[in-house]
């Protein structure tokens, strides 16, 4: 699949590659890093649903990690930018389902690659298609 770049991919590209290097400035001043991440949270839903609120919420992942699940969630973080990056330079498009089979053994379960995806759409303030990402082939009824 192709895709052609837009205006928002290069500051999306632009965006990735300002995060990698605020990474590598503080590995080198061996500094402790923290990205913070946007996501959506529902904060309150009535029984048929109509009433759902939607709020912002933050999340920050540090390097050095303090326990085994930060740093993962570390690692996690860089594979899935530096897939998107390559998709984003290479002007193609990858699959939600492609990234998780770049590396399943790091990524666990497709979902965690599903919600990553989704949070750096949110972060950088653009739709999932600007980082060159697509979900799932919808199934059609015959």
């Amino acid at each position: 699949m192709t895709s052609v770049r837009g205006p928002a991919n290069v500051e999306v590209i632009g965006k990735i590659e300002t995060l990698f290097e605020n990474i590598a400035d503080s590995l080198l001043r061996e500094e402790e890093l923290s990205i913070p991440l946007r996501h959506k949270k529902i904060q309150s839903i009535s029984i048929d649903g109509a009433d759902a609120e939607l709020s912002t919420e933050f999340t920050k992942v540090s390097f050095p990690a303090k326990t085994p699940r930060e740093a993962w969630r570390f690692t996690v973080l860089i594979r899935i930018l530096e897939l998107m990056h390559e998709a984003l330079c290479d002007n193609s498009v990858v699959s939600k389902r492609n990234i998780y089979y770049k590396d399943p053994a790091l990524f666990k379960t497709q979902a965690v690659v599903d919600r990553y995806v989704d949070i750096f759409a949110y972060t950088f303030g653009v739709q999932r298609a600007a980082l060159n990402v697509v979900g799932p082939p919808r199934s059609s009824s015959r």
